[in-house]
């Protein structure tokens, strides 16, 4: 097909649940095309500073990932930082003013502590989670930080509400990560009806990405906490050749620690308000203990 096709949906986020998982499923639909990179993150305006990869600005190379993509197929691409980035829907509502949004939301205590362990196994972050925590919310008084890795992209509230003011509940479809989990094959029979697709779901080929590991050896973290070596590499390598090296020569599968109980209620406490808003925001009954009591 021609170049300089935008995407026709995008999956925004949120971090660390499940997007991975979503955007290869959608691969093996047909009608479907999705670029081999993932995370361009194009209309991210506050990107992380410190974090490893950089969003992709030039909008000739972020245009040049659908040029594979056919005339019958449906277009997106999946940027988690979408969600968060306050920018970032009025920049995509400009591009695309018709676009389907599409998020799957994590229970918010879950996220951030898988948040903080991909990073600290990685000796990225040497804080303890408590520490971080109390840090992020010192860097939270004064509003948005991009910074905060760990409690920003898990207040739900605010972010979801800029999708549907913008682009119209309609055009949004929300996923609660528990239930895509549970029954993928459902999620993706939803994701079709949503996007108007009339197809078949091909019997999938299940894979689990970002599972818990920690480097190999010394030379391993070195390389991971490179920041010279690793953007070089998401620009140049493809997101599954670039998975498949970590997951072969730099990590190996660990037991996932798990999150002491008064980190537990500390942060049940942080996102409790926020996440009752969401309930009636959505208008539905989230699977969330703590938002029970």
């Amino acid at each position: 097909m021609g170049k300089d096709r935008l995407p026709d949906f995008f999956i925004v986020g949120s971090p660390k649940a499940a997007t991975t998982s979503l955007y290869h499923y959608l691969t093996q639909i047909p009608e479907i095309f999705v670029p081999s990179k993932k995370s361009p993150e194009h209309y991210t305006r506050n990107y992380p500073k410190s974090f490893f990869t950089k969003p992709l600005k030039d909008k000739k190379k972020y245009l040049s990932l659908f040029n594979d993509a056919t005339e019958k197929q449906m277009v997106g691409e999946a940027s988690v930082f979408y969600l968060i980035d306050p920018e970032s829907p009025k920049l995509i509502k400009q591009d695309v003013p018709n676009a389907k949004i599409v998020m799957i939301l994590r229970h918010p205590v879950q996220r951030s502590f898988s948040h903080y362990l991909m990073f600290n196994s990685a000796g990225v972050e040497k804080m303890s989670f408590s520490e971080r925590i109390e840090k992020e919310k010192e860097m939270l008084k004064d509003g948005f930080n991009s910074e905060s890795y760990c409690l920003l992209p898990s207040f739900y509230h605010d972010s979801v509400k800029r999708y549907f003011d913008i682009f119209g509940k309609d055009n949004v479809k929300v996923f609660i990560f528990k239930e895509f989990v549970k029954d993928v094959q459902k999620t993706l029979e939803e994701l079709m009806d949503f996007f108007k697709i009339d197809c078949e779901i091909p019997e999938l080929k299940k894979e689990t990405y970002n599972i818990f590991s920690k480097p190999k050896g010394k030379l391993s973290q070195l390389l991971l906490r490179d920041r010279k070596i690793m953007p070089i590499a998401g620009e140049i390598l493809p997101d599954k050749i670039r998975w498949s090296i970590k997951e072969k020569f730099l990590l190996t599968e660990s037991k996932k620690p798990k999150l002491n109980q008064s980190d537990q209620k500390m942060l049940e406490e942080i996102f409790r308000d926020d996440s009752i808003k969401l309930q009636e925001l959505l208008g539905r009954e989230l699977p969330w203990d703590f938002i029970k009591n």
